[in-house]
Order: C-alpha cells, then sequence, then structure tokens
C-alpha cells in the first residue's frame, strides 16, 4: 500500500509524464544511466540517437520538448548538431531547449558550446543532482531567445536585462524596428537584433503553479541515483576493457618511438571515456586521474619519453584503483597520488 507521501512523490513525478526527451550519445552505457535516471524521475518518452545526424531523424519524426546531448559523434558531433538547430531552414525548432553534457569542461570550450547556441552545459561526470540541477534551469528560468548575424540561442546572461552593446547602451535606447507580441526586432549601430521571448512551453506542461524543486525533490533524487549506482558492479566489467586499451596503447608508444598523432588520440579518447563516467559511479579519484591523462594528452600529437613515463603512471594509479575498489576522492592516499601526478605531469618535456 502507498503511503501518502508515496502517493505524492509519485503524482509529483507524472506531471512530467509529457515531456519527452531526446538523448545524442555514442556512448551506449551512458545513454542507458540516462535514460533509467530520467525515467525514475517520471519524464514521458525517452529517445535515442547516436549521433547528430540520427537526432535529426528523430526529430523530424517525434514530439520532442528537451535534447540533452554529447560532444564527440561521428559523423556529427554535439556541436555541429545545435548549429543545425540553431541555424538550418530545416531545423524543426530553432529554440529547442539543448543541454550540452560532456567530459569536455575546459573554459574555451564551454565557450564554444554557449556561442554555438546550447541552452545549459552540464560536465561528465554528472550526478542526478548536478542533471536535474540544469533541467530545472531550462524549465524554471527560461531565457530570451536572441537572432544576430552571427548568434542565434538563448540570451549568453542569465539575468533578464536590457539588451547591451559594446557602448553600454540600453535596449530602449536603441531603434525599435518591429514588435508583435512576443517577438521585438532592435536596430543596434548596423545590426539588426531579434528577441524572443522566453518559451514557457515545458514549464506550462508540467502546471504553471508547480516548480521542479517539488518534483526534483530529496526522495525522488535519491531514487534515480540508486538506479544508476545499482550499475556499479557492470561498470568495473566495463572499465577493464577501458584500461586493457589503455595499457596497449602505451605499450605501442614504448615500442614505437615514431608514433603518429592517432596514437596519442586514442590514449586521449579512453582517458576522456574513463573521467567520464568513473566519477558517475562515485570513482571520484579515479575520474581525476583520468582527466589529468587527458590533459596530458591534449596539447600534443607526439609523446616523448617523458610523457610516456608519466601517461604510464597514470595508467598504472588507475588500474590501482579499481583493483582495490577506491571509491570517492580516497582520502590522505587519492590526495598523495594527485599531487605526485602533477608533479610530474609538470616536469615533462615534449
Amino acid at each position: 500500500m502507498k503511503t501518502a507521501l508515496g502517493r505524492t512523490a509519485y503524482g509529483q513525478r507524472a506531471r512530467l509524464s509529457s515531456i519527452n526527451v531526446l538523448l545524442v550519445d555514442a556512448d551506449d552505457r551512458m545513454v542507458q544511466l540516462l535514460r533509467k535516471a530520467l525515467t525514475s524521475l517520471g519524464f514521458g518518452a525517452i529517445y535515442l540517437a547516436r549521433n547528430g545526424q540520427e537526432a535529426i531523424q528523430q526529430l523530424a519524426s517525434k514530439p520532442v520538448d528537451l535534447v540533452i546531448t554529447d560532444w564527440d559523434m561521428e559523423p556529427m558531433t554535439g556541436i555541429e548538431f545545435i548549429h543545425y538547430i540553431r541555424w538550418n531552414r530545416l531545423s524543426p525548432n530553432r529554440q529547442l531547449p539543448i543541454i550540452m553534457l560532456t567530459g569536455k569542461a575546459k573554459r574555451p570550450q564551454v565557450e564554444e558550446a554557449r556561442d554555438t547556441g546550447a541552452t545549459e552545459f552540464l560536465v561528465k561526470p554528472f550526478t542526478v543532482r548536478t542533471l536535474c540541477d540544469r533541467i530545472m534551469l531550462v524549465v524554471d528560468q527560461p531565457r530570451n531567445f536572441i537572432l544576430t548575424s552571427s548568434y542565434a540561442g538563448p540570451d549568453r546572461r542569465r539575468r533578464q536585462q536590457p539588451l547591451q552593446g559594446k557602448s553600454n547602451r540600453r535596449r530602449d535606447e536603441d531603434k525599435l524596428l518591429a514588435k508583435n507580441e512576443n517577438v521585438s526586432v532592435y536596430q543596434k549601430e548596423n545590426e539588426e537584433i531579434t528577441i524572443i521571448d522566453a518559451d514557457f512551453s515545458i514549464k506550462e506542461k508540467i502546471g504553471s503553479h508547480v516548480t521542479l524543486d517539488d518534483i526534483f525533490n530529496v526522495e525522488n533524487i535519491a531514487r534515480a541515483q540508486r538506479i544508476i549506482h545499482q550499475s556499479r558492479g557492470d561498470y568495473l566489467d566495463w572499465v577493464v576493457n577501458d584500461l586493457t586499451r589503455l595499457d596497449l596503447a602505451f605499450k605501442r608508444l614504448e615500442t614505437f618511438p615514431r608514433h603518429d598523432r592517432d596514437e596519442v588520440a586514442a590514449v586521449r579518447d579512453v582517458a576522456l571515456h574513463i573521467k567520464s563516467q568513473a566519477g558517475v559511479f562515485d570513482y571520484t579519484l579515479a575520474s581525476q586521474v583520468a582527466d589529468s591523462l587527458y590533459d596530458l594528452c591534449l596539447p600534443r600529437s607526439h609523446f616523448s619519453p617523458s610523457a610516456i613515463l608519466a601517461g604510464r603512471k597514470h595508467v598504472d594509479a588507475l588500474f590501482v584503483i579499481f583493483q582495490r575498489n577506491i571509491q570517492g576522492s580516497g582520502g590522505t592516499v587519492g590526495e598523495d597520488l594527485r599531487k605526485s601526478l602533477s608533479a610530474l605531469c609538470e616536469v615533462v618535456k615534449d
């Protein structure tokens, strides 16, 4: 028998049943985790696509309210997919809310996603709480949609304030060219700027009197997080393959000093993969070590002997973390490990 609290929680989740989500990610493991979490939270249909091209096909035939997309996919990346939605004349909805969920967390990458028109940006590894926080921003605090000659997407400023340009003039000092119920067109210097009022259609489906704080409460988030953690055993099987790939990659690097950029890229991609997934299952230290290895690879097209040594130390550390099942940040052991790897990376010679 359901208690009154249980009936209330169910009723809250049921409000999301009319909200359909498209997940775009080449990583089947990550897609299934997201799907389970979103279903537990109460979302309606969850559609899947492995790349931007498949996502466009899904949007042509499916009613989608929200997109969550990864960055690294082929043949069409997440960035290319967002650009299509914002600019292509065949786009089904230029204002479609899009959350970029990626392991790429460097400032230039965040800025590129924002400038391409991503609605929100969330870094892997994620938790159900951080995912819900981004969805709450999309639903409860949508931003005006801006169209210029070089940008199409949500207002890049969080606060909905009068438009300001290089001269810091307010919108009411610009020339109003046209205005209807929810669209205003202004002339600023030599450029036309179209401002479309924020879209509250998802909010209206859920109920204008309901905030997602009510639905994404402690009980519902904990339930969804438990579902993810139930897959921890499967992840330990999965990560064996990733560690094996890293070990073989470094054996090739050590054997063939004249290796090319593809060998370095292979290490980088697996490191990003581990970084993105390990933290989801509370292997925070493993995620940090993999991120350090990713940083070691990022600026290089070739590994020097010292870089190979530093990389091999990272791989050895990852083996130890998973063999000893070290979850969380690893305490003092984890802190010492991070410091030693950081010091090793600082003295690497190209």
